[in-house]
């Protein structure tokens, strides 16, 4: 039942799928500091996500207000693993809103898997990343508050082995 965003809103969403590019960035953000055996979980770098995060979108987050996990699911003979895990966040602020609005009931979550090399310098086989963030907005405006309520869901995924 819901409208299509605008391009404007659209343009400002679009680097939130730019969260890291692979390589270092992408070990510093999500990689764990020592070795790991399968199965084994590690929290991502909170700080430095939210970080990046604000860097390339309007999106602001709190780590205080962030989880996250990341698990090793398997490591292949060809020096590779395979990752998967997220992040959620609540209380999500945003950049340039109109003048007097507030946000409320704000959740963002990133879910990513890929297989990895543990080299970092290499490319990633294969990597997804997705985003999910819900929101309520509310601008005052001279005939009363408008509320808005927004849901987005933005999905990415690449595959070398399919190349």
């Amino acid at each position: 039942g819901g409208r299509p965003v605008g391009a404007e809103l659209l343009e400002s969403l679009r680097g939130v799928l730019t969260l890291s590019h692979g390589g270092a960035d992408e070990d510093r953000l999500f990689g764990s500091a020592s070795p790991r055996r399968v199965g084994e979980t590690w929290q991502p770098d909170l700080a430095a996500v939210a970080a990046d995060l604000a860097r390339a979108t309007p999106f602001r987050l709190e780590p205080a207000h962030m989880a996250g996990e990341m698990r090793l699911m398997e490591r292949r003979p060809d020096e590779s693993l395979v990752i998967e895990g997220g992040i959620t966040a609540t209380d999500v602020q945003m950049t340039n809103l109109p003048a007097g609005a507030t946000l409320s009931a704000t959740q963002l979550t990133i879910a990513m898997s890929g297989v990895l090399p543990e080299d970092p310098a290499r490319h990633a086989t294969s990597e997804a990343k997705g985003l999910e963030m819900s929101l309520t907005m509310n601008i005052p405006s001279p005939e009363g508050t408008v509320v808005m309520q927004m849901r987005m869901r933005m999905r990415g995924e690449l595959d070398r082995e399919a190349l």
